[in-house]
């Protein structure tokens, strides 16, 4: 069964949204720690949170 139209998701296509990548994701910090290697790799610092 489909929802009413107006009762549906909206896509990334829907509002022409591009992605980078579609590739595997990487945690940028996980329990507390901030990865360096992965920040480097997306282009981001550790000031890039604040």
């Amino acid at each position: 069964m489909l929802k009413k139209v107006e009762q549906q998701f909206v896509t990334k296509q829907d509002v022409n949204i591009q992605t980078s990548s579609s590739g595997m994701s990487l945690p940028v910090i996980v329990e507390g720690k901030i990865y360096p290697d992965v920040l480097s790799y997306r282009k981001r610092d550790e000031q890039w949170h604040h």
